[in-house]
């Protein structure tokens, strides 16, 4: 009985849960994660970030994921672009067993100016995807001695193998429009990249499906309000592999408390930001962020209105980020408004 529900378990989270990438809510706070032609940023300012997501915990160890990024940019002397580099951890981990999908990358972009408020990147990453299961915390029929559950006892178990590792690759284009603060600030984002380049099956058990394309869609939009130190920030995001999809949408409003400066050091640039997102009839996610000069820390929650809210107790996941961006005087020359 036990050696058909762990089987059963195994087989369900690593052909099915696995059948979709890895993810976050802040999507807007996962740029490698999304599309490798993000690194960089705009302007090659050096950015690092680290995620942590934890969702659905009422109903047991569901998920839990890390993420960290560092990217900024190279070769900046050249005339009208840059070249962006990155490398990205991110891993997601689920139930009682640590059935985990590890993915480390790194990423090239380069990066052209069109005009001067327009810009085109193109990227692409390479790295590699590890699926594995802790057998040592699976419970087998045959480690039942008659009295109880011995874990002395060997397990005689080689249906599965413990771990799967396999190349994944990504390619991904990015558009930018924005003006600099004599003229509005306003600035424009839309991009499109395509992961699992390698189909390969990296199912641990009894499988022949090969892991899924997945194609991401993803835009920001962020405007001023004239007269106000407001900005309001829709985004959206859309993800398809296979048969499985992922539509965010919603928007932020960022509050600019002090402005940063032109003259001194000594003024720092403060600002609250809140948003909400949709997550297609699944989820709604609720934003808060602070930012303090170079330093920006992101909280979300998601409520979940799925017909999985019966089993979660209408728990979602609560997801945190931490970012810290450099920008050096060769970005503010290079560009007429600093990363948003």
């Amino acid at each position: 009985m036990y050696k058909i529900i762990i089987i059963g378990a195994v087989i369900l989270f690593s052909n099915f849960s696995f059948a979709q990438d890895l993810h976050f809510a802040q999507f807007f706070n996962t740029p490698l994660l999304i599309n490798p032609s993000l690194a960089g940023g705009d302007d090659g300012t050096f950015s690092g970030v680290v995620n942590y997501r934890e969702q659905w915990k009422s109903a047991g160890n569901a998920y839990q994921t890390f993420g960290l990024s560092l990217d900024g940019g190279l070769m900046k002397k050249l005339d009208k672009g840059f070249l962006g580099i990155g490398a990205s951890i991110y891993n997601d981990k689920q139930g009682d067993v640590s059935l985990s999908k590890l993915n480390a990358k790194l990423s090239v972009a380069y990066h052209t100016q069109m005009s001067r408020q327009q810009y085109f990147n193109a990227g692409v990453s390479g790295g590699i995807a590890q699926t594995s299961v802790d057998r040592s915390k699976m419970i087998w029929d045959d480690q039942y001695d008659g009295e109880g559950y011995n874990a002395n006892l060997a397990s005689n178990e080689t249906l599965f193998k413990p771990n799967s590792v396999s190349p994944d690759f990504s390619i991904g284009a990015n558009y930018v429009y924005k003006e600099n603060e004599y003229v509005g600030k306003k600035r424009f984002v839309l991009g499109a990249a395509i992961h699992n380049l390698i189909s390969v099956n990296d199912a641990l058990i009894g499988s022949k499906k090969r892991r899924d394309y997945r194609y991401v869609v993803h835009s920001e939009f962020s405007f001023p309000i004239r007269g106000t130190n407001i900005d309001v920030q829709p985004a959206g995001f859309v993800s398809l592999q296979g048969t499985q999809k992922e539509i965010f949408i919603g928007s932020k409003i960022r509050y600019e408390l002090k402005e940063e400066s032109k003259h001194t050091t000594f003024a720092k640039t403060s600002a609250v930001t809140f948003g909400v997102f949709a997550r297609e009839l699944k989820s709604i996610v609720a934003f808060a962020g602070f930012q303090v000069d170079k330093y920006n820390i992101g909280v979300s929650y998601d409520l979940n209105i799925s017909g999985y809210s019966v089993a979660t107790n209408g728990r979602g996941g609560f997801e945190i980020s931490i970012k810290y961006i450099n920008l050096s005087k060769f970005n503010k020359a290079y560009t007429p408004a600093p990363r948003l």
